[in-house]
């Protein structure tokens, strides 16, 4: 799948497996939606200074699958999103640095979330 233009957008198979993914909160065949808490993960875990690729990549996500551009536009929203303070996770969901955004997707899967 390298190189694949994304402007056909998602397969049924990529779509089945992007739903898969707890921080995946809804999938059609040109967009992904995000999990509100995996936003704000990503935001502070970009904010601390790891790479957007890093971020989805221990997430789970195939970052060749999605493309490295729809990583990078992602970030540089919800950067936007932040600056301007709506998104901000709840008081009881406040986002500590995770080293591991895998452990984070982990912890989560295993708390039902």
């Amino acid at each position: 799948m390298v190189g694949r233009s994304r402007t056909c957008g998602f397969n049924r198979e990529e779509i089945r497996e992007l739903k898969r993914n707890p921080n995946v909160e809804g999938v059609s065949p040109t967009r992904i939606t995000y999990t509100d808490r995996f936003k704000a993960h990503a935001l502070a875990s970009w904010q601390a200074g790891t790479p957007p690729k890093k971020i989805f990549e221990a997430a789970g996500f195939d970052v060749r699958m999605i493309g490295y551009k729809r990583v990078e536009r992602a970030i540089a929203r919800w950067r936007e999103a932040g600056a301007k303070g709506t998104i901000v996770p709840a008081f009881d969901e406040r986002v500590e640095q995770v080293e591991d955004a895998g452990a984070f997707a982990s912890a989560r899967r295993s708390r039902g979330r």
